[in-house]
């Protein structure tokens, strides 16, 4: 269900005034958000959005990573999603992992997949 439909839905339901300015394809504001139906569904769309820029936080310091240690390496097309997988269970298991020590565990895993 669009966002659009969703809120055109609650306006049926819930028997509220809701006006909504189409800024992009992407985001809606409105002047009524009063409604605690409203109010939820726009918090988890905050929190999506902002639960998909720390993903993209983590997602950058791993390509750093495996640029700065494994430059050079042929690995398969395939193996990447892979490869940023294994930078983010060691980023996951040991929170407090830097650069050098995040890169090196990159290249551990890099190891076991290389072509050449």
């Amino acid at each position: 269900m669009s966002e659009l439909s969703y809120l055109l839905a609650l306006e049926r339901m819930h028997n509220v005034s809701i006006y909504i300015r189409m800024l992009d394809a992407r985001s809606l504001t409105m002047t009524n958000l009063n409604d605690p139906v409203l109010n939820s569904f726009f918090a988890k769309k905050k929190e999506a959005a902002t639960r998909k820029r720390e993903q993209e936080k983590i997602d950058k310091r791993v390509e750093r990573a495996y640029y700065a240690t494994c430059s050079g390496i042929q690995i398969d097309i395939m193996d990447i999603g892979k490869v940023f997988e294994a930078g983010r269970d060691a980023l996951r298991m040991t929170p407090g992992l830097n650069d050098e020590q995040l890169g090196i565990a990159i290249r551990r895993y890099v190891e076991t997949i290389r072509k050449n």
